[in-house]
């Protein structure tokens, strides 16, 4: 749902190049972490993605960084 906005009309209304450059950064390096923790899961690793999802830094980092910059788009809507 977010990426079809971000890469939409709609996202095209965001004025602030830096934040959605961000955005953009983040939702693929966020989704990179989840589709290894997938990949494994197909795999029949569970566990090993399980791992991934919980106490991986890279998939922790990935999702805080994303959800921060959802956040700060929404605030720059919101006080236009």
């Amino acid at each position: 749902m977010v990426g079809k906005w971000l890469h939409g009309e709609a996202g095209k209304h965001c004025s602030d190049v830096v934040l959605m450059n961000d955005l953009h950064e983040s939702c693929y390096e966020f989704h990179e972490a989840a589709s290894q923790a997938l990949l494994l899961v197909d795999l029949g690793k569970r566990e090993a993605a399980m791992t991934i999802v919980r106490g991986s830094r890279f998939f922790k980092d990935a999702s805080d960084r994303y959800q921060s910059n959802l956040a700060k788009l929404h605030l720059s809507f919101e006080m236009a």
